[in-house]
């Protein structure tokens, strides 16, 4: 598992966080509350408290195709899916994100890393 900063501004991006120049403080906006942190202890790949957040925001997101998503964390399991789009083929629920890995923790992480790369890819209008 590579935790890196890539993912990690990946993830900072999507909340809405700001960096500033030197790179050394980030600030979240969540729920209308800015917090600053040292770039070094946003560790989303190892505390709870800095994920949950993320998880709100996904789970927040609705649209006409998709519904609402819904982050669905089962022992060291995670997935990420759609409560409305269901697959043609199988007449499932759509997940776009399902990691089994070492820990809850890092499922889940992992499965918000994916999750993110596909909303990017996807047309704002439709999203919100």
């Amino acid at each position: 598992m590579n935790f890196t900063d890539e993912n990690n501004r990946l993830i900072d991006e999507f909340v809405g966080a700001k960096i500033s120049i030197g790179g050394n403080v980030v600030t979240l906006n969540h729920e209308g509350i800015e917090q600053s942190q040292s770039v070094k202890n946003i560790k989303y790949h190892s505390s709870w408290n800095c994920i949950m957040p993320v998880i709100e925001k996904i789970e927040s997101i609705k649209d006409d195709h998709h519904g609402r998503f819904g982050v669905y964390i089962n022992s060291n399991n995670c997935h990420i899916q759609s409560t409305k789009f269901r697959s043609i083929e199988t007449n499932q629920n759509y997940y776009f994100a399902d990691y089994t890995l070492e820990t809850k923790l890092l499922s889940t992480y992992q499965a918000i890393v994916e999750f993110i790369k596909w909303y990017n890819t996807q047309d704002r209008v439709s999203l919100s």
